[in-house]
């Protein structure tokens, strides 16, 4: 049987975790693309089953619930380290000012001075 080449382009960081879940699983991805190639060539005359394969694969990728809590809460933990960095940048107290303005006050401060020193 002859080969012939595919090319197919795919983000770049895409590409790289693919590489290591395949080899994680000790597959290549000439294996995997010859499976979905056999796959389609099978179910050539089942558009249905083609499509229901792709709600499949898009489905699995999507990041699940717990994976998206845990990037929510790595946000708010780089969130919550800049403000700390920034509460020890400024640590002076306006007279006259309610707990509440002052707290507002002091984030904007903070917020400012922060996107002052980023690169």
């Amino acid at each position: 049987m002859a080969s012939v080449v595919l090319t197919a382009r795919v983000d770049q960081e895409l590409k790289a975790r693919a590489a290591l879940g395949l080899e994680q699983a000790g597959l290549t991805a000439s294996l995997v693309i010859q499976e979905l190639w056999a796959f389609l060539a099978r179910h050539a005359h089942e558009p249905e089953a083609v499509r229901s394969l792709l709600a499949t694969l898009q489905e699995s990728s999507q990041p699940s619930p717990a994976e998206q809590r845990i990037a929510q809460l790595q946000a708010q933990q780089l969130s919550a380290e800049h403000l700390a960095a920034l509460y020890g940048i400024v640590s002076s107290t306006p007279c006259g000012s309610s707990s509440e303005e002052l707290a507002l006050a002091k984030e904007e401060a903070y917020a400012a001075r922060f996107l002052e020193q980023r690169p």
